[in-house]
């Protein structure tokens, strides 16, 4: 029988009381919801290096040694002596057959057929016992990143296929009814991301445990995370995220990935993206479809190259703008946050060997990767509040974002078209050239294309690295007035710059 009509093995999921308290946070009772949940995917029983085809002994005394063999759509014989290596190798029949015959100290022979004539009464090694034919094997059509199948080779419309995804010993980890929790730095650390509010620790909390129990509940809800260089931000993503879903399947996309063509390598293989600090719009469309697509063009041209979206998204932002994502219409949710990582609250006593209550980064840092398996299981067992992946969390920060950039485009449209020339004047101090064109061009009721980017990024020094077609595209939209900053209404000087008419 073939590996693929194995049936997993359920295993159970932890039941305890509704309400166990796991730690006190802030002098406050948090609480993680434990029950069975029927939605968790068997991820845990991910089946690795399934290659028989065929119930055989010799097959299996490979298998159990470690070692893989099939056969790849070109034909060509391909091996690996342990399945923990990600080299395959190919060879020849012959060439195989002596390693495999070296491996497990038995005379091995891989042949097309049998030799003799006589196919009933097969002959040769140990009476055909040791002998693998090609028929044996699975011939593999494809290699491909499927995280929804849970084993290494599957079957799908009538071939075999061979997972390029494995999952991390995070993924698989088992919650057993009588498992024991430690006390977990890591849920201090995601109470301090959601400012010690319980309902945020809640949501961040589910966002996190639904995807990692079962892949395919991927939130299309980013959460953006807005803070200093203190904050202690980057450590959900690279020391938590990228551990527990793979290092390989978490890309990382900034302004200087983004700066190839082909951004095939960004989404290729990925479980979670990091889109970090990007502070213009350049490539909006591509990272709307990040975001928010079940499909990746890498290029936004080319339809016939389309990556499944697998991936769940985390943005982390320093300054409060976000050029690629329609304020208005789009689902995210953020949150600031306002201390210092090394300001952490951490209860006196959590560490037992540890007397002091704050600790340094590097310090918090090595303690979180010791709670990494803790973590997992905690995950595993957390219920995920449905009702809160669904929709963006109400009472975000999500205002400091929308309200403040709109105020600024208005208020700097306002100062334009009233021609308010001391709301300018901050400029004079950095660059007076700028300043007085400014002013020349209001004494003939004009402004020039060319200065909005610039004069608008000195006075709010926080959108610097803006992008000029997202500064046009945010006045062009505004209500009141929106109808002045018109491409058709520009016109073309004399020095043959381009402006507006101000009446």
């Amino acid at each position: 029988m073939a590996i693929f009509d194995d049936k997993l093995k359920q295993q159970k999921i932890l039941t305890s009381q509704q309400e166990e308290n796991l730690l006190i946070l802030n002098k406050k009772n948090v609480y993680c919801f434990f029950q069975e949940d029927r939605d968790i995917e068997n991820i845990q029983n991910f089946i690795i290096n399934n290659w028989i085809k065929v119930n055989k002994k010799i097959l299996n005394e490979l298998r159990n040694f470690g070692a893989s063999l099939w056969i790849n759509n070109r034909g060509d014989l391909c091996y690996r002596l342990n399945y923990l290596d990600e080299k395959i190798l190919i060879s020849s029949a012959k060439k195989i057959s002596l390693i495999f015959t070296n491996l497990l100290l038995k005379q091995i022979e891989l042949l097309p057929y049998y030799k003799e004539k006589n196919l009933q009464k097969p002959i040769g090694v140990n009476n055909g016992e040791n002998i693998i034919l090609l028929n044996d094997l699975h011939v593999v059509k494809d290699e491909e990143f499927s995280p929804y199948f849970f084993s290494e080779f599957y079957a799908k419309d009538n071939a075999t296929y061979r997972n390029l995804f494995k999952p991390t010993q995070y993924l698989i980890s088992v919650v057993a009814e009588n498992t024991e929790f430690n006390k977990s730095i890591i849920l201090q650390y995601i109470y301090y991301l959601s400012g010690y509010e319980k309902e945020r620790f809640r949501y961040i909390m589910s966002w996190l445990a639904a995807f990692f129990k079962n892949l395919n509940n991927k939130s299309n809800i980013p959460l953006v995370l807005v803070g200093d260089p203190d904050s202690g931000k980057e450590i959900l993503f690279d020391i938590i995220i990228r551990e527990l879903f793979g290092h390989n399947y978490c890309k990382v996309i900034s302004e200087k990935t983004l700066q190839k063509n082909d951004k095939s390598f960004l989404i290729e293989n990925t479980l979670f993206y990091n889109i970090d600090n990007i502070k213009d719009d350049k490539n909006k469309a591509f990272l709307e479809e990040i975001l928010y697509a079940d499909a990746i063009d890498p290029e936004i041209k080319n339809q016939d190259k389309l990556f499944t979206n697998y991936g769940q998204s985390l943005i982390t932002i320093e300054k409060p703008i976000l050029p690629y994502i329609d304020y208005e219409i789009s689902n995210y949710t953020v949150f600031k946050i306002n201390d210092n990582i090394e300001d952490m609250y951490i209860e006196e006593g959590f560490f037992e060997n540890i007397s002091k209550i704050n600790l340094d980064k590097s310090e918090l840092i090595t303690f979180i990767k010791n709670d990494l398996h803790n973590f997992a299981l905690i995950l595993k067992a957390y219920s995920s509040d449905s009702e809160l992946l669904e929709l963006p969390f109400k009472n975000d920060d999500k205002k400091i974002i929308v309200k403040n950039f709109k105020d600024k485009i208005r208020n700097f449209s306002y100062a334009i078209i009233n021609k308010k020339r001391d709301y300018f004047k901050p400029i004079k101090k950095s660059n007076k050239i700028l300043y007085d064109e400014i002013l020349e061009d209001f004494e003939d009721n004009k402004v020039k294309q060319r200065n909005l980017l610039q004069s608008f990024t000195i006075l709010y020094s926080e959108e610097e690295g803006l992008h000029s077609r997202t500064l046009m595209s945010s006045l062009r939209k505004q209500e009141e007035y929106g109808s002045f900053f018109l491409t058709s209404k520009l016109k073309i000087g004399k020095d043959a710059l381009k402006y507006w008419q101000i009446n």
